[in-house]
């Protein structure tokens, strides 16, 4: 999917979309890229598109979700009182926010100045499946996996916006998807 930054109302709209072609494969959990509802922005120009877990966009996808028995896993740019916001993926299913995971390596740019790290592993389960999850540059983070293996994940996901990878003057999403598709290989 592609998350435009600020774009919540388009956003939002794309993620019922997935959710509901979701439902009609009886598919079990779906996945989105990180920040996928609020778009992979500067908090700064879009100060906006800043959630919680409690913004009506979420609310809106925990309503939706009432009507399915898809777990999601949506991703926002979340609001952080003490500092910097978090790039966090939700847990939502049956209409309950189940929990959230947020991103702890920031090494792209300018990620260290605009976003804070999370700390801690979340173990979560859906359809009997005990998963945690990886966000962008977790996935070359030993640390997050042995957590997440050490609390009895039987699954990783990771979910990145793998366009967004090196240099900002010179990103393609091309090399972005290889970079990301070449790191998942390798591990």
């Amino acid at each position: 999917m592609r998350a435009e930054k600020g774009a919540i109302d388009e956003n939002l709209s794309t993620h019922l979309s997935y959710l509901l072609a979701a439902g009609k494969l009886q598919l079990d959990t779906l996945a989105f890229p990180e920040a996928s509802l609020s778009g992979y922005i500067n908090p700064g120009k879009f100060p906006r598109a800043v959630l919680t877990s409690e913004s009506t966009v979420v609310e809106e996808l925990i309503d939706a979700t009432s009507r399915s028995n898809v777990t999601i896993l949506p991703g926002i740019i979340e609001q952080n009182p003490e500092e910097n916001p978090f790039v966090t993926q939700l847990a939502i299913k049956n209409g309950t926010f189940v929990g959230k995971c947020r991103k702890r390596t920031n090494i792209f740019d300018s990620d260290p100045e605009r976003y804070a790290s999370g700390n801690e592993a979340v173990l979560f389960e859906a359809a009997n499946l005990k998963f945690g999850i990886s966000i962008c540059a977790d996935i070359g983070n030993q640390q997050v996996f042995t957590e997440l293996s050490d609390k009895g994940a039987d699954a990783i996901f990771e979910l990145a916006a793998p366009g967004l990878h090196g240099q900002q003057a010179g990103r393609d999403w091309q090399s972005g998807s290889e970079w990301w598709r070449t790191e998942c290989f390798n591990l």
